[in-house]
């Protein structure tokens, strides 16, 4: 074949180092592709290793969660206990009080009155209902009973006047806190 002008054949020292470079360039990728392939199989492996550890560790976990919910549990007794023993003793110092405060009514409660009920409710709230000849003898024991110290809060929850009671005919409700 006849050169052409346009195309002129490489000097055999060209020839010969592109076709080095070549095989250079061709055992480099593979090399790399190599090393990478062995660097992802190791931590591949690592992977696994920490999957297996991880695994081995679950039921450590799960008695872990276990001891903790336990430990929630036992706390939340605990308080709902304390609360039982704040209340007892609260309980226990009411008679105390509950005795002062009927000597308190007893010395002054008025003549034409009588008390009907005296109770006290969990929450620690007296209640006391009863009969009065004259409204003005129930404002008068209220006046007295919120002067004394034996009772804190002391309130007229319910006066009305009843029809068929002429002797006794204003029917009043009273609350107090202990």
């Amino acid at each position: 074949m006849k050169n052409s002008p346009f195309i002129h054949p490489l000097p055999e020292k060209h020839e010969q180092e592109i076709t080095t470079w070549f095989l250079f360039s061709t055992v480099l990728a593979i090399s790399i592709f190599i090393t990478l392939t062995f660097i992802t199989l190791h931590q591949f492996t690592k992977v696994q290793k920490l999957k297996k550890q991880r695994l081995a560790r679950v039921p450590e976990l799960a008695l872990f969660e276990t001891t903790v919910q336990k430990l929630t549990d036992v706390k939340k007794e605990h308080e709902k206990l304390q609360n039982h023993l704040t209340t007892l003793e609260d309980i226990s110092k009411t008679p105390k009080i509950i005795s002062d405060q009927l000597d308190e009514i007893s010395s002054i409660i008025p003549e034409d009155m009588y008390l009907e009920t005296f109770n006290t409710t969990n929450t620690g709230v007296i209640q006391m209902s009863g009969h009065a000849q004259k409204s003005e003898s129930i404002t008068s024991f209220l006046a007295k009973l919120t002067s004394s110290e034996k009772f804190n809060t002391i309130k007229l929850t319910l006066l009305q006047k009843q029809k068929g009671n002429k002797a006794l005919p204003f029917y009043f409700k009273l609350s107090n806190s202990l």
